[in-house]
């Protein structure tokens, strides 16, 4: 495998041609020059206006659906959809069937890692069956090559439970990713209390509900002296807590869906079902808060959130849909076109979507040097095009972007010593 990436923009602080154009030549996935302009033969050529190239992204939680709910979305898809949107690495929450809680579904979902450019990386569920009572099997899946631990879209909601699992993962400096949610403030919610709510006649979820759990859950790593990651925040009410506890030095991220930053609860007005997300789309003081963080680094990595569903699961009557969207091929683009330069510069983005996950995930940084084996996403910010649900890699149809012209197109990823050109 050898490529010639030539006149892309570099992302990566480390090098010294960081944010400047150059050429980089890889051969057999490893990099071999990087230089103003190299000429060779024999290599296939990348190129493009206005090419771009970054360590490969990362997105945390994505739901994989298989095993168990293939129908919805296999290991293949979800790997091709991933490509497709610039990753390189997938860190998977364990709500499958079975769920991820022993060592043996933490080997399946590796198991076609030695062949595919997209890295798939079990999380292992806190408790048995992700119910939040018996934990599970934290060091066998540790020892298996799980990177964290969660139950992922199931908030833990007995606080000994995960002060339990924050005492665990120390032994192993790991990680609990928890995504806060108190469910007895939010029982029949249907979108975020407020005046959409109330206009719509809906059950809302209010911004306490996230918050309450934000607070708890500082208050237990604090005693755990453990890590702990907040996952997909979406209340403006949380990011003072989170703010003053990394202050404080505590072990703490955080990350916020790609959704939240971009869109409020106007959008459910319609009842399009497609908007009906889990954490919901909150107020505009929410979202502005929301970037604020993000650009403060309070909020450390963006996240896809994407929860493959069938059809009949969205197309029915709003109280009756469920919670989600597809996210893997869309949220780059989405960010660059509604984040880009007004909120983040390009480089910030591309560093909330590929070193911030991997520091949240104590993975190994990104880096672009030669001898180093080639993990890359290689992007044009300026490139505009149009997602259709019909053009997907995914199998999950439930993304409101389908039609929406789009600015930021992934030209292709490099990883493990394979390529995947689109």
């Amino acid at each position: 495998m050898n490529i010639l990436l030539r006149h892309v923009t570099l992302h990566n602080p480390e090098h010294s041609l960081h944010l400047t154009p150059c050429d980089i030549l890889i051969k057999d996935g490893v990099i071999d020059r990087i230089e103003p302009q190299i000429r060779t033969k024999g290599a296939e050529v990348w190129e493009g206006e206005d090419l771009h190239v970054s360590p490969g992204w990362v997105d945390i939680g994505p739901q994989s659906m298989d095993p168990g709910q293939e129908h919805r979305e296999d290991l293949n898809t979800m790997i091709n959809a991933a490509s497709r949107g610039g990753y390189t690495h997938l860190a998977v929450f364990p709500n499958t069937d079975p769920v991820v809680h022993s060592k043996a579904e933490v080997l399946y979902l590796q198991k076609n890692n030695a062949s595919e450019a997209v890295q798939i990386h079990p999380i292992g569920a806190v408790s048995r069956e992700a119910k939040g009572n018996e934990i599970a099997e934290m060091y066998d899946m540790h020892a298996a090559g799980a990177v964290a631990f969660s139950d992922g879209s199931h908030p833990i909601e007995k606080a000994g439970v995960l002060l339990r699992a924050l005492m665990y993962v120390k032994a192993m400096d790991g990680v609990v990713i928890d995504q806060p949610l108190d469910p007895s403030l939010s029982i029949k919610g249907q979108v975020h209390e407020g005046s959409v709510s109330t206009m719509l006649g809906m059950q809302g979820i209010p911004a306490l509900a996230e918050s309450v759990q934000v607070y708890r859950n500082i208050q237990l790593l604090r005693y755990a002296d453990s890590q702990l990651v907040l996952h997909a925040i979406s209340s403006g009410e949380s990011l003072d807590m989170i703010k003053r506890a990394k202050k404080e030095g505590l072990h703490l991220g955080a990350t916020v869906p790609a959704w939240n930053l971009v869109f409020t609860d106007h959008a459910v007005r319609t009842y399009d079902t497609r908007y009906k997300l889990m954490p919901p789309l909150r107020s505009e003081d929410d979202r502005k808060a929301l970037r604020k963080a993000l650009k403060d680094g309070i909020l450390d990595a963006i996240v896809s959130q994407h929860v493959p569903l069938e059809d009949d699961q969205k197309e029915v009557e709003f109280p009756y849909a469920a919670f989600g969207a597809t996210g893997l091929e869309t949220t780059f683009a989405l960010c660059c076109t509604h984040l880009v330069p007004d909120v983040l510069s390009l480089d910030a983005l591309v560093q909330r979507l590929s070193d911030g996950p991997r520091k949240l995930l104590a993975m190994e940084p990104g880096s672009i040097q030669v001898g180093k084996p080639a993990d890359l996403t290689v992007f044009q910010p300026s490139r505009t095009w149009t997602f259709t649900i019909l053009g997907q890699a995914s199998k999950g149809r439930n993304n409101p972007l389908d039609g929406v012209e789009l600015r930021g197109k992934v030209l292709g990823v490099i990883a493990n010593r394979r390529a995947v050109r689109h």
